[in-house]
């Protein structure tokens, strides 16, 4: 897969997130992802394989009421299996609004996302919004 390719796959990744739409995922995520996201709130911790990935999404738009958008702003690449995606997340809960820049790594694995590592400026107010 060239670095082109990882990137584009990157943005289908986010649309497939967003739209729920486990199909395009099968394409281009491996069954045995790692998704880790740092911090000590709910949604924290590392999950393995693809159910659990969408599990933590289903679970991230609950809490957020359906509200949680993820807006991806630029895209990079290694040129060999590293993509790093800087996104834009907002989402509202109970009164509250939340808006954070993220950087997220991806790293490919014959040809599929096999890692996402989340990153955060602001860990604390990720926490204290998602509980």
């Amino acid at each position: 897969m060239t670095p082109a390719e990882q990137m584009d796959a990157v943005r289908r990744f986010y649309r497939a997130c967003q739209n729920g739409d486990r199909a395009a995922l099968d394409e281009f995520v491996s069954d045995s992802v790692v998704h880790s996201i740092p911090g000590t709130s709910a949604v924290a911790g590392t999950r393995v394989g693809l159910d659990a990935l969408l599990a933590r999404f289903a679970e991230l738009f609950e809490i957020s009421g359906g509200s949680l958008r993820l807006e991806l702003l630029h895209l990079a690449s290694d040129g060999a299996d590293r993509v790093i995606a800087l996104r834009m997340s907002t989402a509202a809960r109970e009164g509250r609004t939340i808006r954070i820049t993220e950087p997220v790594l991806f790293t490919f694995r014959a040809g599929r996302i096999a890692e996402i590592q989340n990153f955060y400026a602001d860990a604390e107010a990720k926490d204290e919004f998602f509980g």
